[in-house]
């Protein structure tokens, strides 16, 4: 076949338009760009229309469809020309209102016969004419026009018709404007490589190949567009090559890679969701049925590549590695809207990036691969989850694939089974190459700049990527040993990248995607080459490892760094803090010191190589500015930093003058243990002044001496003062003057030492609680009045002597909370000192208090599962005292669930009041593990909510919606899921009540236990502090949550103050689980009743003991009945982690956990009955 002949490139004109206007246009002669597209108010469009590409800015215009038409139907086929040489030029708008010109040839997406099917849609690529590093691919369809300009160190974006159906007027927006971003979640399996590619070098041979591609649209696709039946596949097919067109804009520049639809690809649109082959709701019945559907449709030697396209879902999926494969259909895309960028680039791209090897790049808590996870947060390129998985870098994906992604891809087209049926057309490409710096060891809290080589027979694009693909906390900080800091930015024309952004550093902004190492770890960068012409592009990489060292650093500029004054032309001291990286492992010895005097301006070379010993001189440019930055960088290394602030350069007038100025407090108070105490002053020059100033200081009391570095000043600069001795000297106030003297000025400035000590001053003012206040809070609040102090200490104690402290802080705020619960009904001491400087500590203030009715009642039930499918659950805690609610607490809730965006948490009360704890929060993360307090807890939802000592305040409800109802009953709490796909467990939570009108129980239950035995199930029950008791009546239900009771007997009290009872329910029946609990009932008559308990009759397997728990290093186990075989059980952490496997012996026995940190972790027992979970406390 023949890949070059299209046909004949100008079919009928669109069919849209009507015979008048082609009357109208008849013998047009040649029009302007402006004359072509007219800018037009909004206000002047038609009303009505049906806009789906909605966008946050754009421009319209009215478009003259024939001419434009003309021109791209006229344009040479690239059989014949190569853009860069094509005579076709046609003029577009930007997104900012101004024109440019391409050089443009036609190419053909489809095959012959499908050009000849829909003879009026037809693609085109090409050039910008002043930058041929930027591309653009356009089509003209049944839709209308639609163009795609990217690339080449410019904006990005796109023209497409603002209604539809109107082919007359256009938007014009950059990507940054584009629409939000949909829910969406890709559900590709990214299983590691048993063997990943690794970086080589190279990541291609250059050749231009092209895969045979039949998409699929399902009928909600096809209505989506417009169509109802085949009579109106052309509008079907136009999206589509729409589509297409913009992703082999993408694949051919990264990967060399084209597609091109198969011909009969039409015979794959559906237009009847009852008879379409697929349920076009369902992303997994799209996938599994594509790749059949599609052989037997068009045959499966007849395609290389083939996808899907819905508009039923806002998901993606694919078989990764799966083009030329059995399952070469095996890739899904569907969108609610699906048309725009969010979908050609955000959905196609994506999983068609699968198809071709590409994992998850992003490297956060959704779908992360650890081995390609090399982007923080969601990522940024095509493979990451911009905008749809918290944290998200940004709203959409660039329009890129990162460099690890490319090694992925690349191992598979050429490498591996992606080879073996793709086309190549052509090789005009060579194979680009590489070199950078390989290694280098940098101080910690510095920025630094990555430097490459490149060179090829095409336009060149660098890209510097962070290559580690650890898993991190997310955002990204400093102190993060492992994973990414760094974001990626589009490739640029220059080899380099600073880390961060030099405007970044120069505006001292923390971009809160690029964090420089705060810590000793090591990176790894991978630079990637794109060599490119018009047509396609090839890549060469290479890689550089930095270390940090944790030791030495940051490496600072620190003058000039206070808004410096000098004149120009004069000659200027530089000082910076070499923070030790002369010395090994960095070695550092030189560095050069550059000047940039605006913000748009390049850094200029003014010395070096120098000694990085700290100082050296330069001669300011004769530049008058008010923005002007010194940087300082070390040579044979790639570290650097930037003055912080701007500093002025003065024009030359008038005589030389010289100011001083203090930097630091002018008067020091303190004890000066250390003997020291620091100034630092500032000079400044005008009119030329460029004299060193000798220091010095007047009045220096006696036995102490003054240094000053550097001595003499440079004007402009500054200098610091250290004054020794000041341990000798007696309490009091010294007063001196500091001076400078050179042959141009006399400067003067004064400071003071007011030396004082010892601890005396009375004790902050205590606020709360009040003295001797009762009915305190187990979390109580405790603040004192702000006395001005750099820092309060608290202690609690139970004793006067404070011998047991149960609390202590020390803070820059008086305020504070206890981070555990005190005891209920106990009297506690508490006091506060404040601190000034580093010996004005203060006297103690004390009070005490005495905490109320409150107690913990934790849920005896065990671990709940959450089903995948949509469900709730619920679990109760029995409260078995009573009284009026005062306060209630929710403890350590303990969920364990993926996408507890999918959650909503109720508790409710024995009186049926309820209220929601919180609901669908944080998206894309796992797991809950926190409390909830009214009063005393944070006033955000923190993500992930995974933090056993933080108390937060109900998003929903408060929790003071109980107030004054009666305590006494069971208390549920529902964990609804209403979405399918993720499942978990409820594992436990604990609710702190406070009481009014407290009653405490007529009897404590001590134990209560209910065991299946071989014919029946036994009742066991301790109590004690039992008064006036009558006895128990035994009830028995097989519905806990809706069933009757039925009452089974009546044990009478034994009398004694403790008893203990047993009772045997001898009809059961097997198979089935029955619930227990105990009605106490007191001589009076008041009714009580015990903790519900359950048995099953059947295998006793899993009726397992485990104690202790709270547990320190062994936890024992032992079956409560006759086990049956041998049951496995596995211990996990709170992230679903697997941390130990094992078995459980018939006989019982111990499983070490002495190597596990403490915490919470649950245990799971698998036996014949079913599965068990537990929650263990290791401490």
């Amino acid at each position: 076949m023949d890949r070059w002949n299209s046909g004949p490139l100008l079919g009928p004109l669109v069919r849209y338009a009507t015979v008048a206007t082609l009357f109208l246009i008849v013998g047009m002669t040649t029009l302007t760009a402006q004359e072509i597209w007219m800018s037009i108010n909004e206000a002047d469009l038609p009303p009505g229309g049906d806009r789906r590409i909605n966008n946050k800015s754009y421009r319209t215009y009215l478009l003259d469809t024939l001419a434009l038409r003309t021109q791209l139907f006229a344009a040479p086929h690239e059989q014949f020309t190569h853009a860069e040489d094509s005579p076709t030029i046609i003029t577009l708008p930007t997104s900012s209102g101004a024109m440019k010109q391409f050089r443009i040839v036609a190419y053909d997406l489809a095959e012959p016969a499908t050009l000849a099917e829909y003879p009026s849609i037809r693609t085109w690529y090409g050039i910008n004419l002043d930058n041929a590093r930027q591309t653009i691919f356009l089509d003209w369809t049944e839709r209308g026009f639609h163009a795609s300009i990217r690339f080449g160190g410019e904006e990005d974006y796109n023209v497409d018709p603002l209604f539809r159906g109107d082919l007359l007027h256009y938007q014009v927006y950059d990507k940054v404007a584009n629409i939000e971003a949909m829910p969406f979640e890709c559900l590709v399996s990214d299983q590691p490589d048993s063997d990943p590619p690794s970086v080589n070098g190279s990541f291609g041979d250059c050749s231009f190949r092209e895969y045979e591609t039949a998409i699929t649209a399902t009928a909600e696709y096809s209505n989506y567009h417009g169509a109802t039946s085949a009579a109106q596949s052309g509008l079907v097919h136009s999206a589509i090559v729409t589509t297409i067109n913009r992703v082999n804009q993408v694949l051919t520049h990264d990967l060399a890679l084209r597609l091109s639809l198969v011909e009969n690809n039409s015979d794959l649109y559906y237009y009847d969701s009852a008879t379409d082959p697929f349920d076009g709701t369902s992303p997994t019945s799209c996938l599994v049925g594509n790749t059949p559907n599609t052989n037997e449709v068009i045959g499966q030697e007849n395609y290389d590549l083939g996808h899907i396209f819905s508009a039923g879902f806002s998901s993606g999926v694919a078989y990764l590695k799966s083009s030329c494969g059995g399952l070469k259909a095996g890739g899904v895309s569907g969108r609610m809207m699906p048309e725009g960028d969010p979908f050609n680039v955000d959905y196609v791209c994506h999983e068609i990036g699968h198809q071709l090897g590409a994992n998850h790049i992003q490297n956060n808590n959704c779908n992360y691969n650890p081995n390609a996870g090399t982007e923080p947060g969601s990522g940024s390129t095509i493979m990451g989850y911009a905008g749809i998985c918290e944290p998200n870098v940004q709203e959409h994906s660039d329009a890129y694939f990162n460099g690890r992604n490319l090694e992925e891809i690349t191992a598979h087209l050429e490498e591996g089974l992606g080879n073996s049926c793709a086309s190549v057309i052509s090789t005009d490409l060579s194979t680009p190459t590489l070199e950078s710096t390989a290694y280098d060891v940098i101080p910690k809290g510095t920025p630094f700049k990555l430097v490459g080589v490149g060179s090829g027979d095409g336009n060149l694009d660098y890209c510097w990527e962070q290559y580690d693909h650890e898993q991190g906390m997310m955002p990204p900080t400093g102190l993060n040993i492992n994973g990414p800091l760094f974001r990626s930015y589009a490739p640029v024309v220059i080899p380099e990248r600073y880390f961060p952004r030099l405007e970044h550093v120069r505006s001292g902004n923390d971009p809160e995607w690029e964090e420089i190492p705060l810590v000793g770890r090591s990176m790894d960068f991978l630079l990637t080459l794109r060599n490119s012409n018009a047509a396609y592009g090839c890549t060469a990489n290479v890689t550089a490892d930095i270390d940090v060292d944790g030791n030495r650093g940051p490496f600072l500029v620190t003058d000039p760094d206070q808004g410096n004054q000098y004149s120009a032309g004069q000659t200027a001291q530089v000082r910076w803090d070499l923070a030790n990286t002369d010395q090994s492992p960095i070695n550092c010895s030189e560095v050069e010191v550059l000047y940039s005097a605006a913000p748009d301006e390049e850094f200029v070379l003014l010395a070096g190589p120098v000694p990085n010993n700290g100082y050296t001189t330069v001669t300011i440019p004769n530049e008058p500015t008010s923005t002007a930055r010194m940087m300082v960088r070390s040579v044979d290394n790639v570290f650097y930093n930037i003055s912080t602030q701007d500093f002025t350069v003065l024009p030359v007038e008038g005589s030389p003058q010289v100011t001083i100025d203090n930097l630091s407090p002018s008067s020091l108070a303190d004890c000066f243990d250390d003997g020291e105490a620091d100034f630092r002053f500032i000079t400044t020059s005008a009119g030329g002044a460029t004299e060193p100033l000798i220091m010095q200081v007047n009045d220096l009391p006696q036995n102490t001496l003054a240094v000053f570095y550097p001595n003499p000043v440079l004007p402009g600069g500054t200098t610091d003062l250290t004054i020794l001795g000041l341990d000798n000297l007696e309490n009091g106030f010294y007063e001196m003057s500091v001076s400078g003297e050179s042959a141009e000025a006399t400067v003067l400035a004064e400071i003071a030492v007011n030396k004082t000590g010892g601890a005396g001053s009375p004790g902050p003012t205590l606020l709360l609680p009040a003295d001797q206040d009762t009915e305190i809070d187990l979390r109580p609040h405790f603040q004192v009045a702000d006395s001005g102090a750099d820092i309060y200490r608290i202690e609690v104690a139970t004793d006067e002597d404070f011998e047991n402290i149960v609390f202590t802080n020390t803070s820059a705020e008086p305020d504070w909370v206890t981070s555990n619960y005190l005891i209920p009904q106990t009297t506690y001491y508490w006091r506060v000192y404040s601190m000034v400087g580093e010996c004005g500590a203060s006297l103690w203030n004390q009070r005490s208090f005495t905490t109320g009715n409150c107690y913990l009642y934790t849920s005896e039930a065990e671990a709940v599962t959450i089903p995948e499918s949509s469900a709730s659950v619920s679990m109760p805690v029995e409260v078995e005292d009573f009284g009026q609610v005062t306060d209630v607490d929710v403890y350590q809730l303990d969920i364990e669930h993926t996408y507890i965006s999918d959650l909503n948490v109720e508790l409710s009360a024995p009186n049926s009041s309820m209220i929601d704890l919180f609901a669908y929060e944080c998206s894309g993360q796992n797991n809950v593990f926190i409390s909830f307090d009214d009063d005393n807890g944070l006033d955000y939802f923190p993500c992930p909510p995974v933090d056993p000592a933080m108390f937060i305040q109900p998003l929903e409800d408060p929790l003071s919606t109980f107030d004054g109802s009666e305590a006494n009953g069971e208390w549920i709490l529902t964990v609804n899921d209403p979405f399918a796909g993720d499942g978990g467990t409820l594992n436990g939570f604990t609710l702190k009540i406070c009481f009014d009108n407290y009653v405490p129980l007529p009897v404590t239950w001590l134990e209560f236990t209910a065991t299946a035995e071989h014919e029946h199930i036994d009742l066991n029950w301790r109590t004690e502090a039992e008064k006036e008791n009558l006895g128990f009546w035994i009830e028995r239900t097989e519905d806990a949550r809706n069933g009757s009771w039925e009452e089974l007997d009546f044990v009478a009290a034994t009398g004694e103050e403790t008893g203990t009872y047993h009772y045997e329910d001898h009809r059961v029946s097997t198979g089935q689980t029955y619930f227990y609990r105990l009605r106490q009932e007191d001589t009076d008559g008041t009714v009580i009743y015990s903790p519900l308990r359950s048995a099953r009759m059947g295998s006793a397997a899993t009726k397992v003991n485990l104690y202790p728990n709270p547990v320190n290093d062994r936890l024992q186990y032992e079956w409560l009945s006759n086990a049956v075989g041998i049951a496995s059980f596995q211990l996990r952490d709170l992230t679903g982690k697997i941390l130990q496997t094992g078995t459980l012996n018939e006989a019982g026995g111990v499983i070490e956990l002495r190597d596990l940190a403490a915490g919470v972790y649950l245990f799971r027992l698998d036996g014949p009955d079913g599965v068990t979970l537990r929650r263990i406390v290791k401490q």
